[in-house]
Formats: C-alpha cells, sequence, structure tokens
C-alpha cells in the first residue's frame, strides 16, 4: 500500500474510530506522552504510529462488517482523495521553503510571511473541506446499521480522548507545583 498523506490517514483513522481499540497501542495509547509520534518535516505522524493507525483502521473496518465491494469503494476512495489531499499539501511549498531561508531582516521578509500565511489558511481550508467530504462520502457507502454502528464507536473515541485530554491537563497542572506569591 502506498504511503497516505497524515492529514488523510488521521481523517480516516477518526472515521473508522482506530484511535479507541480495545487493546493498548503505546505508539497511540500514551496520554501524557502529548503528540503520537513527534512532528517531522511535514508534520506526520512517525512510522510506528502510522502502522497503527493502519492496523486499527483495518480492525475497526472488520467490526463494521464490511462487505467486499464496501471494501473495494473505501479503498478506491481513499486513493482518490490521498491524491486530493498531497496536491494541497504542495501548495506554497516553495514560499515555505524560501521563508525558512530568509533572514528576518530582508526587506521581503514580510511580503513573503504574509504569502505564505495566506497559502497555510486557504491549505488549512481545503484540508478540512476534503476530509469532510471524504468522511461524508466514506459514511454514505455504509448502510444504515453500519452508520449506527460507527457513529457508536466515534462517540466512544471521543469520550475517550476527552479522558485523556483531562488526564493530561491534569499531569500538567501537577508538574507546575503550587502558586507563587507576588
Amino acid at each position: 500500500m502506498r504511503a497516505l498523506p497524515s492529514s488523510l490517514l488521521l481523517s480516516f483513522a477518526l472515521f473508522v474510530n482506530a484511535h479507541a481499540a480495545d487493546e493498548p497501542t503505546p505508539a497511540l495509547d500514551n496520554c501524557a506522552a502529548g503528540h503520537p509520534g513527534g512532528f517531522a518535516a511535514e508534520h506526520a505522524p512517525g512510522p510506528a504510529v502510522r502502522e497503527a493507525l493502519q492496523a486499527r483502521m483495518q480492525a475497526r473496518l472488520g467490526q463494521l462488517g464490511l462487505s467486499g465491494t464496501q471494501q473495494q469503494d473505501l479503498q478506491a476512495l481513499v486513493a482518490l482523495y490521498a491524491e486530493r489531499l498531497q496536491s494541497i499539501l504542495q501548495l506554497g511549498a516553495d514560499d515555505r521553503r524560501k521563508l525558512l531561508l530568509t533572514s528576518p531582516l530582508d526587506p521581503d521578509y514580510g511580503t513573503l510571511t504574509n504569502r505564505v500565511s495566506q497559502s497555510a489558511a486557504t491549505a488549512a481550508a481545503d484540508t478540512v473541506n476534503t476530509l469532510s467530504e471524504l468522511q461524508r462520502t466514506a459514511f454514505d457507502l455504509l448502510t444504515n446499521e453500519q452508520q449506527d454502528r460507527m457513529l457508536v464507536l466515534r462517540a466512544a473515541q471521543f469520550e475517550k480522548l476527552k479522558t485523556c485530554a483531562e488526564a493530561k491537563r491534569a499531569a500538567e497542572k501537577d508538574r507546575a507545583g503550587p502558586p507563587r506569591a507576588p
């Protein structure tokens, strides 16, 4: 299988509730560790996270009881959207590289920063819209029973993520120690 863009992989993982597996996966389940896998050059999760997400996606899709046709349709859909997301990622790449190499004292630095900022905003909006369209289209491929099952799985996932975020905030508060006197 060809490597998928991180945004597509993560979105589709959320679609099939890949973060909330019953069995622990250290690369994904360590709430206190922060972002699982760190950030690479393209803010992509590391290989361990990608592999864990792909394995969990397969497991979750298995829980939905997809037919062979549905599985093929979803694979085709993911491939189609992977290409679209890859093209979004390329928007403004030259300007981003140029900005990284430009001194803040350069007279064109402000103009270049604004151009990169606008490009990033456009790419972010396009990514959200594309992933939303992917999820909506994938959801439409499911039967009513599968849609209901997936919604239940997603609700459980978001509860787990909420609990994880609360635990992380509590751990950060504990590390900060007592408030300082003025």
